[in-house]
């Protein structure tokens, strides 16, 4: 029974994060100004603009989607950490295939694939390749 608990514990984590940025994504797309839904209308542009500052609205939306994670969470290093490897994974992932689609053109890979490699010898090439670059030019 503990087993059958802990495995939907387990699978039910990535539901509530994915509820979690779905929910944060429509209370930004919602039309408006929150300042002006909070404080009403007689809210002056000095009182909106501290409003922002105080919620933390003046940041850039991964940094507030990170905040209100661990606001969700918790405070703690560990909560924090979580919520800025949440919110910047994608931009990692980004430079990473990026990365990896510039270095598949080139010559050394289009050889190894022409000679039958498995990806990994291609990947220990590209490794070899990379450093024979900056030991030439008295890097390494």
């Amino acid at each position: 029974m503990l087993k059958f608990v802990l495995r939907r514990l387990t699978f039910s984590l990535p539901v509530i994060f994915g509820i979690m940025i779905v929910t944060f994504t429509l209370a930004r797309a919602i039309p408006g100004d929150p300042c002006l839904a909070v404080l009403g209308e007689r809210a002056t542009p000095e009182i909106c603009d501290a409003y922002f500052r105080r919620n933390g609205l003046d940041q850039p939306v991964p940094l507030q989607l990170a905040i209100s994670i661990v606001t969700i969470l918790g405070p703690g290093l560990t909560n924090a950490l979580l919520g800025i490897t949440i919110t910047f994974i994608p931009q990692y992932a980004r430079l990473s295939r990026a990365s990896a689609l510039s270095i598949k053109e080139r010559e050394f890979v289009v050889a190894e694939q022409a000679i039958g490699a498995s990806p990994w010898r291609i990947v220990l090439a590209s490794m070899r390749a990379k450093t024979r670059i900056r030991q030439s030019r008295g890097r390494g």
